[in-house]
């Protein structure tokens, strides 16, 4: 419960198929993060893009040109990948829907080369989690997950005897 941060009365709404007030409020500050940030690149990506065609347009250099240009490409691909995810997220909150995978819990550390990650697997799903939640199951042993129906953000979880 610790690992994860939600209680009894969370729990008891997950097992009902719906979120609670809390998990509401947490999923409304997740999403305020992801705007945050996507503002930010954005912004940032736009900047980016405009010394460059600005540079290339002035310096006549084609090449500074399509770098300004393959930058908001790239920034109109990041903005889709951000608002699918923060829609998502809005979804999840409107509708307060509910997923429960249960099954065998299966803890796999991916070494990378200047990180690790943590997954768990359970009912045909792999979710990456922190390293305190990783830490907090039991490898080969059963347990039921309730994770938001839309962007799988796992709310709770309990050991099944």
């Amino acid at each position: 419960m610790a690992a994860l941060g939600f209680d009894a009365e969370d729990l008891q709404a997950n097992r009902e198929g719906q979120l609670s007030s809390r998990q509401v409020a947490r999923l409304r500050q997740v999403q305020r993060r992801q705007v945050a940030l996507a503002a930010l690149v954005f912004l940032v990506f736009v900047v980016a893009a405009t010394i460059f065609l600005y540079a290339g347009q002035g310096q006549g250099s084609q090449i500074l040109a399509l770098a300004g240009a393959a930058l908001l490409a790239l920034n109109a691909i990041f903005l889709g990948a951000a608002a699918r995810s923060i829609m998502r997220l809005e979804r999840d909150m409107r509708a307060g829907g509910v997923e429960a995978l249960a099954g065998i819990a299966e803890r796999v550390l991916r070494r990378g080369r200047h990180s690790d990650q943590f997954v768990i697997r359970i009912g045909g799903a792999s979710l990456q989690v922190s390293r305190a939640v990783f830490q907090s199951f039991r490898h080969e042993c059963a347990y039921r997950i309730y994770r938001s129906a839309g962007a799988g953000t796992l709310l709770s979880a309990e050991a099944l005897d």
